[in-house]
This record gives C-alpha cells, structure tokens and sequence, in this order.
C-alpha cells in the first residue's frame, strides 16, 4: 500500500536530515526512491530507519555525484 509506505517514508528521512527524495514511483506493490544526501551514510540511516519501522528496504545501487551521494531503494512492506 502507498500511504503507509509514504508514512514510513517520511518518518525514515528524519534519519538523515540532508537527504532528500530525487524520484519517487510506486509499481509492482513496491515503491522505487531515489535518494541524494551529502553522503552514502545518509542513504544508509534512511535505509536502516526504514528495516527498523518493519518494511523490507534494500538499497539496490548507489554512486557518488558530485558533493553528494545517490541511491536507488526499494521498499516493500515486511514480511
């Protein structure tokens, strides 16, 4: 469900107060992020907050850009 991903979501980013969401889209039961923050350790709280709310997150890619870091997460409900 898209909602409480959103909701999942947006509590994750306070991890990483620098991170911000680049692309969002939702398929598949699924929703694909594209995240940028100062640094891969950015990437890596959001991705963390996310396991520890109970969701199945998996940072599929990431690569630095510039003076931040991107990547790509995958976040489906948990098991």
């Amino acid at each position: 469900a898209l909602l409480p991903a959103l909701q999942a979501l947006a509590q994750a980013m306070r991890a990483a107060p620098d991170a911000r969401i680049d692309s969002l889209s939702f398929r598949d039961g699924a929703v694909q992020l594209k995240l940028r923050a100062a640094s891969a350790q950015g990437i890596d709280h959001v991705n963390q907050a996310l396991q520890s709310g109970g969701w199945r997150s998996e940072l599929v890619s990431g690569q630095p850009d510039g003076d931040a870091f991107i990547g790509s997460v995958e976040l489906r409900p948990g098991a």
